[in-house]
């Protein structure tokens, strides 16, 4: 299955898990894991996930224009964490927004360049 098929049903299932938690509608077995850190490596997991579905959806655009869209990406980030201070059962953090970023970033950056090494036909 193409990523094209496929990509948008994952920014659908993102931004429905993104919209889950700043509700507190996740279940309640998932709030010990932010007290022992697996919930950094599962926001750089799932925001580099998103990064990567957008870079892969981006590589056939012009550099300029990926920039625009990694910069926006980042604005996501910064948008998600700023969303949490105003929550009474969510809170901002530094680590998460840093994790956030990494994951955009590399996984962005490996769409991309993943992207440009493939064949025109395939």
């Amino acid at each position: 299955m193409k990523m094209r098929s496929w990509g948008g049903l994952y920014l659908v299932c993102f931004g429905l898990l993104v919209l889950a938690a700043q509700l507190g509608l996740l279940p309640r077995w998932i709030a010990p894991l932010a007290h022992n850190g697996i919930d950094k490596v599962l926001h750089f997991l799932l925001f580099g996930g998103i990064g990567f579905v957008v870079g892969h959806m981006m590589a056939p655009h012009r550099p300029r224009h990926r920039r625009l869209v990694w910069v926006g990406l980042l604005l996501l980030c910064g948008l998600d964490e700023l969303v949490q201070t105003r929550l009474p059962h969510r809170s901002a953090d530094v680590l998460d927004l840093l994790a956030d970023v990494l994951g955009i970033t590399l996984f962005y950056w490996l769409a991309v360049k993943r992207a440009s090494l493939a064949p025109a036909n395939g």
